[in-house]
């Protein structure tokens, strides 16, 4: 069964009490709430201070607020002509904005970097362009009775703005995420084709030969996405950005491959043939990614720009999962279903109006799912970005190696996260708000960004650089141990001549350990190696009282205690400097409250530590 194919009209009745209160809870919310209005210069504060946050909280909300009143209103929920008229304000509302772009991608080839407020006479292709784009499209589709009744000018409006902001320069522009080699491509690349053709889907009146050029155009650039990837599937963006790549990779599909495509039928249909029937394997292991980076119902392994606890899978995993074959993955998404109180299945943050739409329709599937109880792996290595995993009972491991260009890149070469009875042990911080600085040449003075807030060591004052060049060479990785050599991660500067980790897992324990050897130039003034731990509870020393800011160990074996019940032991350390952060970004504060920094003063040239 083929998603796009089968938009069926909304029966309340199949929507669960819980889904029907939120949804009748949120439209009452709205209701009572005036749009936001965006200022000229909400849009100009990034160009002004770098903040981005302040514009999309309005932009955002405007467009949550749509999406829940829509669909409290056409599942007749909360149905009456004040609702209608809310709808169309707010339709109206986004068709006034003089860009659906975000301010920061707001540049132009003759720009030379980013302009403080739009030009309207050249439409960007952004992601939430295209977002807005289908939106509007859809919106369209599922009130054309209701709206045209009132007047057929407000859906001439709206297919006036998504033709010329959308569709129009898609068809006649190149942007740089529909690609023309596999290199280079990232998320924008399913997530902006995705959203053109819900757009163009759910359009009335597009030619047929604009129809075909847009397809053509998406399945040039969504083949390209495939083969950028490898094999194994790996998303290297990261548990977050899996949704925007390979979950948007999937609708794209769908789409494409819909009845309504028109590569069905065109002259030269043989040269479009099913991507599905063509990478098989590859797209089921990216459908899968998500599963092994989970941990527990609430954390995932995060590298990268990825928090450690993105969200819970929904409908599209579980209809992902169904069209691959996959129970693990279909398994994953009722679980979230099942145990989600508060409703939040039928995604109020979600700005994407078809993503809820399905949501709905498929929520009483989704509920009488019966479980397949696939078991994942316990041990997965995805040796496109040598990340390894490990799900031995109590304990959950990630390794990686890879370099420090990749995509959303941090300085995180041979970083590790760990968990022990669900609970975290060693963590990998994530991101703060992006600003103007996360995306420019100073990306590296962020602190999040740096090897030193990872589970790295600082050698000789040198932190691991930025670039392709400096990566883990020497991978090698098994069910019980994974080593890599780490010294080409640092600077041609740093005088280490040698640096080897080595993790060696006890899967019937369920723990273990990890050894670093060092060996520094001869010559170095400066031979001081500082462990660097990141952890989120307090820790404690083994009398369970608070550690000082800087503790002298003498002990060949020194046991630290964390207030979550974790315990480790260090070996080959002098000192230890505990410092402490309290998070205090909006972002980061969604994962964490405060967070640890261990700096472990090595006695020579090397360092053991053993998770309890």
């Amino acid at each position: 069964m083929n998603v796009s194919d089968n938009i069926k009209p909304l029966n309340v009745s199949d929507i669960s009490a819980m889904g029907k209160k939120r949804l009748f809870d949120d439209a009452n919310k709205y209701m009572e709430m005036p749009y936001p209005y965006l200022l000229a210069t909400d849009y100009m504060e990034f160009s002004r201070t770098g903040n981005r946050t302040n514009f999309e909280d309005k932009y955002f909300l405007k467009r949550y607020m749509i999406n829940s009143i829509i669909l409290s209103y056409i599942t007749g929920i909360k149905a009456d002509d004040a609702v209608l008229d809310k709808i169309i304000n707010g339709l109206v509302s986004i068709c006034e904005e003089s860009g659906w772009q975000l301010p920061p991608h707001n540049s132009y080839p003759d720009s030379y970097g980013n302009v403080p407020v739009p030009d309207v006479s050249r439409p960007v292709l952004d992601l939430f362009a295209c977002e807005t784009g289908a939106l509007l499209s859809f919106a369209s589709f599922l009130l054309k009775d209701k709206l045209d009744k009132e007047t057929t000018y407000i859906r001439k409006r709206l297919a006036y703005e998504v033709y010329n902001r959308i569709i129009k320069p898609y068809i006649t522009n190149y942007e740089w995420w529909m690609g023309d080699r596999p290199e280079g491509m990232c998320n924008w690349t399913p997530w902006c084709t995705q959203n053109v053709l819900i757009a163009a889907r759910f359009y009335e009146g597009l030619l047929s030969d604009e129809l075909l050029l847009i397809y053509k155009k998406a399945y040039k650039s969504i083949k390209l996405f495939i083969e950028s990837y490898k094999e194994d599937g790996c998303c290297d963006e990261g548990a977050l950005y899996y949704r925007h790549a390979g979950l948007c990779l999937f609708l794209s599909l769908e789409f494409l491959e819909s009845k309504y495509s028109p590569l069905k039928s065109c002259e030269d249909k043989e040269n479009y043939p099913s991507l599905y029937e063509k990478y098989p394997d590859k797209i089921k292991n990216i459908a899968e990614y998500i599963v092994y980076m989970r941990v527990n119902e609430k954390y995932y392994f995060n590298f990268s720009d990825c928090s450690p606890n993105p969200g819970p899978c929904t409908v599209r995993e579980f209809l992902f999962g169904k069209r691959v074959g996959s129970g693990v993955l279909c398994d994953n998404a009722y679980n979230d279903y099942f145990f989600d109180k508060d409703a939040n299945y039928v995604l109020p943050n979600e700005i994407n109006l078809f993503y809820r739409y399905l949501a709905l329709q498929y929520e009483k599937e989704m509920g009488s799912y019966e479980k397949s109880n696939e078991k994942k792996k316990e041990y997965i290595y995805y040796e496109s970005t040598q990340l390894s995993v490990f799900n031995y009972g109590s304990l959950s491991l990630a390794t990686k190696g890879g370099n420090n260009a990749e995509s959303h890149n941090h300085n995180d070469t041979g970083s590790f996260s760990a968990y022990k009875d669900n609970k975290q042990a060693f963590i990998d911080l994530g991101v703060e708000s992006y600003t103007k600085t996360t995306f420019s040449n100073d990306r590296y003075s962020l602190w999040t960004m740096q090897s030193c807030f990872h589970n790295l060591p600082t050698i000789a004052g040198f932190d691991e650089s930025d670039g392709k060049r400096y990566c883990a060479t020497n991978h090698k990785t098994n069910k019980e141990s994974v080593k890599m050599d780490l010294a080409n991660a640092y600077n041609q500067n740093c005088p280490v001549e040698r640096f080897v980790r080595k993790f060696n897992i006890n899967k019937e324990d369920a723990t273990f350990t990890f050894y670093d050897e060092f060996k520094i130039s001869d010559d170095s003034a400066n031979k001081e190696i500082l462990e660097n731990l990141m952890v989120s509870s307090t820790p404690l020393n083994k009398d369970g009282k608070s550690l000082k800011e800087t503790t002298e160990i003498t002990d060949d074996e020194y046991l630290i205690k964390l207030e979550n019940g974790i315990s480790f032991t260090v070996c080959g350390v002098s000192s230890l400097i505990t410092e402490k952060y309290n998070i205090t970004d909006e972002r980061l504060k969604k994962s964490y409250d405060t967070v640890y920094r261990l700096r472990f003063k090595l006695k020579e040239n090397c360092f053991k530590l053993t998770l309890l």
